[in-house]
């Protein structure tokens, strides 16, 4: 069971309503997770990245389009936005691609229904993790194995 939530982190009031922007305080996220239900929220970069500091055990997944190409082309064909408005937006995406190294997951979207079900695959490899006994002692040594890599003594 999934919520979803479009935000913008900018306020503490959240809404499952994708017409507009609100953003998404910390409390309701852990209601939703207390509740058994994921939180998927379609935010920006920065909305990743405070997330990611609030809730360190969040999970971020870039979706990426095939080429600039395709995403020019798919907005043109909504016609939503007027030429200037598809021109930030097209210059939006070309910024965000530079911190994709902030994220968990890249996926690639060419197609919905593939894109839709490796997010399904995604988010249940997490549960899995989650319910894993000894996953954070292999995570530690995963620290602490970085820490003795950049403390070697030189000989």
């Amino acid at each position: 069971a999934y919520e979803i939530y479009q935000c913008d982190w900018s306020s503490d009031v959240c809404s499952s309503d994708l017409e507009q922007l609100y953003g998404t305080s910390v409390d309701e996220l852990n209601r939703i997770r207390n509740s058994g239900k994921d939180a998927l929220l379609e935010i920006d970069v920065q909305g990743a990245s405070q997330v990611k500091r609030k809730l360190q055990d969040s999970i971020a997944i870039m979706i990426l389009v095939p080429s600039w190409e395709e995403l020019d082309r798919r907005l043109s064909g909504r016609a939503s936005e007027n030429e200037r408005q598809k021109s930030i937006r097209l210059h939006r995406a070309y910024k965000e691609i530079d911190h994709c190294e902030q994220y968990d997951y890249l996926v690639v979207n060419r197609e919905f229904e593939v894109t839709v079900e490796t997010l399904r695959q995604v988010i249940q490899l997490e549960r899995l993790k989650q319910s894993i006994p000894f996953l954070p002692q292999i995570q530690e040594a995963q620290t602490v194995l970085e820490a003795l890599r950049k403390t070697v003594p030189s000989s």
